[in-house]
């Protein structure tokens, strides 16, 4: 069999399998559908619990084909409340045995794994995963394939067939391969079963291409075939795919990988799909992609087969087959081709064409070209051309811009060569239109012609040998079969060829009419006997040259001395019929026809007829010369000839003329001449020359004139003609369909077309009509029209004054087909960014006076040239200076201002005599001591426009002198005498300090940094000390230069001090003092007293905060509050002692105070008072005879609530009064709902009087409120409505 697949049994039958299949299929429950597709889940219970689930996949295993002796695992993930127990299960045995399979759970990913190393054969089956709880279970399937390999693989295949003889043989019949293997010999005239399986799967466009490829040609036949193939595929198809279509055939992409696809539904997901190369099933992969050569997608309903790292051995046939049924069939051709030259690299500039172009080394008819991992087509944007030979491929980019650039393929079966495409931008003018190039960028570098033409005279000598070793082989075997007895004349006649073969070589006897006779001698050349009508007679001498003997009636003669060099000529145009003259007699001739033309007297034909086109009306010869001075007859059509009044029969010696005064129809036949029992025979035939009308080729004759980018087209009618020849040229050179050239050719006119023209299709163009008779041509004139090419340069200066300066230029090259009419002039001054147009210039004048200039200033000029199309792009001059050079003078050596170690600044005198030209600013040079090198410190384009600089590239303690000269429009003049030595170093200072801060305070705990920058030179010594005392050494100390810094990396309240800084050098010392304050949020005062000395003053005394003592900024803040507004306010601040007299104290009112302890931290918690108020200062009474009073009594209201409508967002106070003894519990109701817990209102009762505050009010605050005090005497309630405005 030709495919071979491991064994794999059908569903498993009842009672099979595990004991939880045997469950499923008895137990009752209810079935769910699964979000998985693939997964069938039974639940057991009519409800689940809240917060409970039934099992269920969240990914099922993947079918895996894996080849024999591998490690195979399968993955899947369940979920389910209560954790589900998973167990794995096979169809057709169990899976107790723990050398084989494995089970495990990975906690990390929550993976379920079913394991099975070194995989076996036998191990192929249909696989089950369960996952059961309580609630249910869910189950699913996967198909696991393997490969056998090596003797096991025929061992195997060899027992399956017994099996397989007791099942339905007809199913047994369908699994066989219609492929036979590559080695199995075929039958003669028995169809390629490979023919059928391809033309199933193909187009029917590609019936056609395949019949000729397998040697089929009754198509009746295949067709009747085919549909009844077609039939019986499809009932094998419909057990397992509901739909299957678009087949594409295997073919190489952009990215180098075959692919093949086909759109396909099957009926079980879990069916197996096989892939097959040449009837063997090959591995392929779902999910490694890349990493397998071969792979398969799947998008939908759509099949993507790919095969990755091509190599000439993955040619083939692939089929894919779902189950034993074979759906699709395609075969995959590699080609033996190779690149010669490859693509190269390709610079262009905007709107150039750009060509890559590549030889091949054997033909191809398209290759296919890639560009940006997109395949390319011809179009508006690409030509891709082909040579005739078909080895030279070119792809052109028309008009490339940026957006083109990238990397560029050539692709050939499984060849590739790229190469980028680099684009650089046109730097023309800004906001001008780029114009259309006409010249084009890249190509090969090399002759490509050359390669090709090399290469196809290698391939065509490989073909001959290839060729003569086929016929040797044939030969072989033509000598083989001639063993068995023949009576018959051809047999004797094979025998006696093949005898006659010395050493292997064949040689060949007379041939008859039609025959291509030739002959090999004993070196293995090709000999040739004579021929007779119509053979191609050549023979070969014992040099490998070809011999040629007499030849008769028409025959093509000629022959090749020894040295391989033809002799001999022929006239055919319509006039001699001589063939050429022969060096070389042949053998002795019999008389009888057909047999060699040389007698035993040494008489031949020396040169015989040819035949003849005559044209109509005019002469016509047909000439024969013998050996010898003979006698002889002119025939035609059997018929004797003799001298009439049109016909001429003429006798030379030997050479004998039949000629034709005026050729007619009547002429036409065939003609021979006979001499001596000689017969030579040649065909007269009388015709026209291709017919054209006069006016029609006048009318073409006339030039063609489009623009540059339009179509231009030529129409030539004739007259309808057999074997009419129609050519086209340009400039003498033949033009080929493709590309941006329409060839068209119908039965009474041809067409030219070339689309969207540039200036290098302008030229001569040319029709050419051939026909047996003659050749016509027509003539005409392709005209581009197009703006000029620019100016000739480079431009000549005849003239440069201070006043003038002249030019001078070429005329263009390139003149766009029309002439010149004008030229455009620009100026621009140099370091001025305007072009500013000067003038025009007739075309006769190519020169061009400026009078506006200045002295000593540089001009660059443009030259454009004009046209009715357009104007040119510029020819653009060098710098030109109005007159000579005149530099300033020598300025006044630099003095030195100052000098510090980073800078050093400069000044200096302006030159005495400036030329009389506008100094434009100074150049600065240094040099540093011990060194011959001045270094500029400015360029001369960027001039110091003042008479002073600041030298900040300098090195601390280096010496430096420096030296200016000043710039003009000339350039620098000459350098002034350098200045003195001066060191880059600071002047000696006493020390300085730059606004230190000199009070901080911190909090206890953090850190503190005390950052002091100074100046001094020389560098001080520095000196911290804490209140007059030096600091602990547990503080930080860090110095750098010109800063200091003292760091505390954890305050304490005791490190709060002055702190004090001092600097010391040579010249002097200084010193500053800075303030640090440590401390915290300050402790909350002592007790507070009340005391009355004068009527409406109280006299509030407290206790002093700890942190008094320890912090000196700490002070106190008073609040009071009193039961006619029940809000807390500020009374005093900043108190530094520990008492505060209140004024206006009400009587009648009660009062409350606040004391705060503050500070730079923050402040503390409250001091509260004790009351004063209505009865606090009271003396009380003593009365000797108590009178029992009761106040009890149930709640009432005093003050009832008011009708409150507050804007949204405003706030809102609410207050009523309600009494009552006992006293009574009060409760707010919103729309009869409580809300007294509600955070969003500040509820307070105070002696009886209710308030209720809301912050901001919302529209969701509205409604009746209402007040309910309740006591054990009674109840009482008020109520309001609060209406919220928008």
């Amino acid at each position: 069999m030709w495919k071979k697949k491991a064994k794999v049994a059908d569903q498993t039958a009842t009672g099979q399998g595990p004991v939880s299949d045997v469950f499923e299929k008895e137990g009752v429950g209810i079935k769910k559908r699964s979000k998985v597709p693939g997964v069938m889940i039974t639940q057991y219970v009519e409800e689940i619990p809240d917060g409970k689930s039934h099992p269920d996949f969240t990914r099922k295993p993947i079918a895996l084909t894996i080849q024999e002796g591998k490690f195979a695992f399968f993955k899947a993930l369940v979920i389910g409340d209560p954790e589900p127990t998973v167990t794995w299960g096979r169809n057709n045995g169990d899976v107790s045995d723990t050398s084989k399979y494995v089970t495990k759970y990975d906690t990390a990913t929550r993976e379920h794994l079913f394991e099975m190393a070194n995989v076996k054969p036998e191990q192929a089956d249909t696989y089950k995963c369960f996952a059961a709880n309580e609630f249910g279970r869910a189950v699913v399937t996967v198909v696991l394939n393997v490969i056998e390999v090596g003797f096991k693989k025929a061992q195997a295949d060899s027992q399956v067939q017994p099996e397989a003889a007791v099942a339905d043989f007809k199913s047994v019949l369908k699994r066989k391969s219609k492929i036979r293997p590559k080695m199995e010999k075929k039958e003669d005239g028995e169809i390629d079963p490979k023919f059928w399986e391809l033309l199933i799967s193909a187009d029917k466009k590609d019936y056609e291409s395949l019949m000729l490829e397998f040697g089929v040609t009754d198509f009746r036949f295949m067709l009747k075939t085919l549909n009844e193939m077609k039939k019986e595929r499809e009932e094998e198809q419909a057990q397992f795919i509901e739909n299957l279509a678009n087949l594409k055939p295997i073919e190489v992409g952009p990215d180098g990988c075959a692919t093949f696809t086909l759109d396909m539904d099957l009926i079980e997901q879990s069916s197996r799909i096989f892939l097959y190369k040449d009837g063997v099933m090959i591995p392929y992969s779902k999910e490694l992609g890349d990493t397998i050569k071969h792979s398969l997608k799947i998008v939908g309903r759509k099949y993507q087969f790919s095969i990755r790292d091509l190599f000439p051995d993955d040619a083939g046939l692939y089929q894919v087959d779902v189950e034993d049924v074979n759906v699709f069939s395609t075969d995959f051709k590699i080609p033996m081709v190779d690149f010669l030259v490859k693509i190269q690299e390709c610079k262009a500039m905007e709107r150039e064409d750009a060509v890559f172009e590549c030889v091949l080394s054997q033909p191809f008819g398209k290759i296919m070209w890639v560009g940006k991992n997109l395949p390319l087509e011809a179009g508006d944007k690409y030509d891709i051309e082909v040579s005739e030979d078909k080895l030279i491929h070119r792809l052109i980019i028309k008009d490339v811009a940026m957006v083109d650039k990238g990397i560029y393929a050539a692709v050939a079966g499984i060849k590739s060569c790229n190469a980028f495409l680099v684009v650089e931008a046109d730097k023309g003018e800004l906001g001008k239109k780029k114009q259309r190039k006409t010249t084009r960028a890249g190509g090969a570098g090399v002759d490509l012609t050359a390669i090709a033409q090399e290469q196809a005279v290698k391939n065509t000598a490989d073909r001959e040998v290839l060729m003569e070793k086929v016929k040797a082989i044939k030969n072989e075997r033509a000598a083989n079969a001639t063993t068995a007895p023949d009576t018959s004349a051809e047999a004797k006649a094979k025998v006696k060829g093949v005898e006659a073969s010395q050493t292997g070589a064949t040689k060949q006897g007379p041939a008859v009419k039609g025959s291509d006779h030739k002959s090999v001698d004993n070196e293995g050349a090709t000999k040739q006997g004579p021929a007779v009508k119509g053979s191609d007679h050549k023979s070969v001498d014992n040099e490998g040259a070809t011999k040629q003997g007499p030849a008769v009636k028409g025959s093509d003669h000629k022959s090749v001395d020894n040295e391989g060099d033809f002799d001999g000529s022929g006239e055919g145009d319509g006039g001699s019929g001589n063939s050429g003259q022969s060096n070389n007699e042949g053998p002795t001739a019999p008389t009888v026809p057909g047999q060699p033309v040389r007698d035993r007297t040494g008489y031949s034909i020396k040169s015989g007829l040819s035949d003849l086109f005559a044209l109509r009306g005019k002469k016509g010869e047909l000439v024969c010369e013998m050996s010898h001075e003979v006698d002889g007859a002119w025939f035609k059509d059997g018929e004797k000839l003799s001298t009439t009044g049109g016909i001429a029969i003429v006798k030379n010696g030997t050479r004998h003329t039949l000629t034709i005064h005026k050729s007619s129809e009547d002429d036409t036949g065939v003609y021979h001449f006979e001499a001596g029992g000689f017969k030579s025979e040649a065909k007269v035939t009388v015709g026209e020359l291709p017919s054209v009308d006069a006016d029609d080729l006048h009318r073409f004759s006339k030039p063609v004139t489009v623009k540059v980018g339009q179509n231009a087209s030529w129409k030539m009618p004739y007259t309808p003609q057999d074997n009419l020849e129609v050519k086209w040229f340009k400039d003498d050179k033949e033009l080929k369909d493709g590309g941006g050239v329409k060839l068209v050719k119908e039965v009474n006119h041809s067409r030219l077309l070339f689309r969207e023209c540039l200036r290098s299709d302008a030229g001569a163009i040319k029709i050419q009509l051939k026909n047996p008779f003659g050749t016509i041509e027509g003539t005409s004139r392709l005209i581009v029209l197009d703006k000029p090419g620019p100016p000739e340069g480079p431009v000549e200066i005849l003239e440069t004054t201070s006043t003038v300066i002249e030019l001078q230029w070429g005329a263009p090259k390139d003149d766009g087909g029309s002439p010149v009419t004008n030229y455009i002039i620009e100026r621009q001054q140099l370091g001025q960014t305007v072009w500013k147009k000067m003038g025009d210039v007739a075309a006769d004048k190519t020169t061009y006076r400026d009078r506006n200039v200045v002295h000593g200033k540089l001009y660059i000029y443009k030259i454009y040239a004009v046209n009715p199309e357009g104007t040119s792009d510029a020819l653009q001059t060098e710098e030109t200076m109005a007159g000579v050079l005149i530099f300033a003078g020598r300025p006044g050596a630099p003095k030195v201002v100052s000098a510090s170690k980073t800078c050093i600044n400069l000044k200096w005198e302006p030159p005495e005599d400036d030329g009389g030209i506008k100094i434009d600013g100074y150049q600065l040079e240094k040099r540093k001591k011990d060194t011959a090198q001045w270094i500029a410190l400015n360029p001369v384009t960027e001039p110091i426009e003042v008479l002073e600089y600041a030298v900040k590239d300098v090195v601390e303690g280096a010496e430096y002198e420096f030296r200016v000269s000043a710039i003009n429009v000339s350039g620098a003049g000459e350098f002034s005498l350098p200045s003195v030595m001066v060191t880059a170093k600071n002047p000696n200072m006493r020390p300085t300090f730059k606004d230190p801060e000199d009070f901080m305070v911190i909090r206890a705990g953090n850190s503190v940094r005390i950052k002091v920058l100074y100046e001094a030179e020389p560098p001080p010594e520095i000196t911290w000390m804490k209140d007059n005392e030096p600091v602990s050494s547990f503080i930080q100390i860090i110095n750098t230069e010109g800063c200091s810094q003292l760091v505390i990396p954890s305050t304490k309240r005791l490190d709060s001090g002055n702190y004090t800084i001092v600097a010391k050098n040579k010249v002097g010392e200084a010193s500053f003092d800075i303030e640090v304050l440590v401390t915290d949020e300050p402790k909350p005062p002592g007790a507070v007293e009340l005391e009355q000395i004068v009527h409406g003053k109280v006299i509030v005394s407290w206790e002093a905060s700890p942190d008094q003592e320890l912090d000196n900024r700490l002070y106190y803040m008073v609040a009071e509050h009193d039961s006619s507004t029940r809000m807390w306010h500020t009374v005093a601040d900043r108190i530094f002692d520990n008492s505060y007299t209140a004024n206006n104290i009400m009587p009648g009112r009660e009062y409350h105070f606040k004391i705060y302890a503050k500070n730079d931290m923050g402040m503390s918690d409250p001091s509260m008072s004790p009351t004063w108020g209505i009865n606090s200062n009271r003396i009380p009474i003593n009365i000797n005879t108590p009178v029992e009073v009761s106040f009890e009594k149930p709640p009432s209201v005093l003050v009832p609530l008011k009708l409150h409508s507050p804007p949204k967002g405003f706030q809102m106070y609410m207050t009523c009064a309600i009494r009552g003894c006992p006293t009574p519990s009060v409760t707010w109701h919103l729309n009869n709902v409580c809300i007294n817990g509600d955070s969003n209102y500040y509820i307070t009762n105070s002696y009886g009087v209710c308030s209720m505050y809301i912050l901001r009010v919302r529209p969701k605050d509205s409604g009746e409120y209402k007040v309910v005090a309740v006591n054990s005497f009674g109840k009482a309630e008020c109520s309001t409505k609060l209406v919220v405005k928008d």
